[in-house]
């Protein structure tokens, strides 16, 4: 009989330590899925940061390459003025050079008429 005390005794200080290293072990199962849980979840987060950090340096250089384009293009406006002006004035001065040469020849042909008119 005091046999089966004891037994009964020890079977349930077995029976609360596996009832106890079950709540632990439940505990710690639950610390890891929870733990996991928020590093999922800051994963996450971390990958929506950099997704819009990639976002932003592709919105920033988009804007200083249409910057730098705009640019080149107002250049390239203001070369072709600053050309269709420089052929003006030179089509200005050969005509004023054809002019002038035309009004030499005239005079010239003035004179020659003159002086032959004196020579009769």
């Amino acid at each position: 009989d005091a046999a089966e005390k004891r037994w009964e005794t020890e079977k349930q200080t077995w029976e609360s330590e596996v009832a106890r290293y079950k709540k632990e072990l439940d505990a710690a199962q639950a610390a890891v899925l929870n733990a996991r849980k928020e590093a999922r979840e800051d994963s996450e987060v971390r990958e929506q940061q950099l997704r819009e950090a990639l976002q932003t340096t592709r919105d920033s250089a988009a804007a200083k390459t249409g910057h730098v384009e705009k640019q080149a293009a107002e250049q390239i406006a203001l070369s072709k003025q600053a050309v269709a002006t420089a052929e003006k004035e030179m089509k200005e001065a050969r005509d004023q050079a054809l002019m002038e040469r035309k009004e030499k020849d005239v005079i010239q042909a003035r004179m020659e008429v003159a002086e032959e008119k004196r020579a009769e």
